[in-house]
């Protein structure tokens, strides 16, 4: 039985990163970066719209209610 290769040549164990330079970087395209931004953008006002209608969701109720209430009592004054 023989043992396993400790020194691969396509393999090390490290447990530092490599340098940031390392790795070659480019900067992005501007139509990325605006299309980005975009969908950020519509991302961000539909959390806000649900977290609204999500809060103010108690109030439609009671709004509901009161204007039910005074239908109803409006019809009640007609349908003598």
């Amino acid at each position: 039985m023989t043992s396993p290769n400790t020194k691969s040549p396509w393999y090390s164990e490290s447990i530092t990163a490599p340098p940031l330079d390392h790795v070659p970087v480019t900067p992005t395209p501007r139509k990325y970066v605006i299309r980005g931004l975009k969908r950020g953008g519509i991302a961000a006002l539909t959390a806000s719209a649900a977290v609204g209608l999500i809060m103010l969701f108690p109030f439609a109720l009671v709004a509901i209610a009161v204007l039910s209430a005074f239908w109803w009592l409006f019809c009640r004054l007609f349908a003598r």
